[in-house]
Order: structure tokens, then sequence, then C-alpha cells
């Protein structure tokens, strides 16, 4: 459901102003904690502002996953990472470490294992979503960018902070999960293959796997299209 008037969708709005303030204030040289921290902070004002209340259910309210990458001083990078977003770090040969979040892929699971098993309503799929998004930065649930206030105080606890050492010809990909799910869901691309074909040759790929089961019986999923978006490093 929408509630900034003229936005396209709530949750564009929120990840525009995430992306704005995060630049605006990333200069200032804060950790990633309480960068973070200060730019939800912001956007909740502004949400409220807007919109004139705070007493929507927690579903409701725009959430978003994260993958970011930092340089630090000695040469190191920081790569943390929030939702379902994900980092695939290639050194040499075809050695590959993944940074996923294992707790929303296994909430996501449930639904999807549902889908494979019987057809369920969209009614049934929108109540089980609406549940896993009341879990958003509780023990019980996964962590994601939010601007309710209880969540903005322990999304931090949920970033997944990993700090590489990269040497030379080593690579760096960050991506979506809606680019990930060509080798996660559609099983079309290994993780090698990931590093070894161009971004634009993958989300073509991707479209045309999505255009072709667009009625989403050969790959339950939900919706025909997710974004698919992705960045490569190479050092």
């Amino acid at each position: 459901m929408n509630h900034i008037p003229h936005a396209e969708s709530d949750a564009k709005w929120f990840v525009q102003m995430f992306i704005k303030l995060f630049k605006e204030k990333y200069a200032r040289g804060l950790t990633t904690k309480i960068l973070i921290e200060n730019v939800l902070s912001e956007i909740q004002k502004l949400y409220m502002g807007i919109v004139g209340t705070f007493t929507l259910p927690k579903y409701e309210l725009p959430s978003a996953s994260m993958v970011l990458i930092r340089n630090l001083d000695n040469g190191q990078v920081e790569v943390s990472r929030l939702g379902d977003c994900k980092a695939y770090y290639s050194t040499k040969g075809d050695e590959y470490s993944i940074f996923n979040e294992p707790k929303i892929c296994a909430l996501d699971n449930l639904i999807l294992t549902k889908m494979k098993i019987a057809p369920i309503s969209d009614d049934e799929i929108k109540s089980l979503l609406k549940k896993h998004r009341s879990l958003i930065n509780t023990e019980d649930g996964y962590g994601a960018l939010t601007i309710d206030s209880e969540g903005i105080k322990k999304c931090s606890n949920f970033i997944d902070k990993t700090v590489l050492n990269p040497q030379q010809n080593d690579r760096i990909l960050l991506s979506t999960d809606g680019f990930s799910a060509v080798v996660d869901t559609y099983g079309y691309f290994s993780i090698g293959d990931l590093f070894g074909h161009s971004l634009v040759d993958i989300v073509e790929a991707i479209r045309k796997i999505e255009e072709d089961d667009s009625m989403l019986q050969k790959f339950p999923r939900f919706k025909k299209s997710d974004d698919a978006s992705a960045i490569r490093l190479n050092y």
C-alpha cells in the first residue's frame, strides 16, 4: 500500500531517499552502523511529516535490503550487507565466498515450498508475506532497512559486515536477489558465470527466463519480474 503522494511506491521513495541521504552523509567519516542509523532516523522524520501518522502496521512501512562496499585506509575493503542482497567474492581459481542472509532465504523458502506442492491463492501469499515482513529486525526474523523506531535501533545488530583484503585479480560482485536468482532459483548460470559473462547479458537472460515463465509455473516466485541489479569490481 502506498502512502506517499505522487510517488510510484513508498518502497521506491524510501530507497531513493536512503541513497540520497547516504551519499550526503558518507563524506563525514562515520562508521557504517552510525551512518545507517542516522540516515534511517532522518527518513523516518520525513515519512512522518508526509504521511502524518506512524500507527501503520509494520508490514505496511517501507523497507529495503542493501549491500555496500567501503574502502578502508589499509587497502582492505568492508562489505556490509542487510536483507536479501548478496555479495560474491572471487579469489584465485574457482574459489568463491558468498555473503547472504540465511534467515530470509528460509522464510521465503517456506512459502515457495508450499507453492510447489500445491497452488495457493494470492491472498494466502500476501498474508504470509505480511507475517514475514512483521518479523523484520526481530530475533525470529531477518534484518532490513526500515523506519520504525524499534527497527532502526535493532537494524545494526543484523548488519553482516566482512572485511576483505583483495589481491590483484580478485573480484567482488554485489547483487540484488532478483539478479542472484539466475543462480539460486533458475539454475541458469553458476557463480563462476557471474564473473565470466557481462552483467548486461546476465540480466537479459534473467528477463527471458521470467518472460518464458510468465505464469510462474516452472519457477514459483512472488512476482513475474524482480529488480535485477549488480555491480562487479575487479582488483
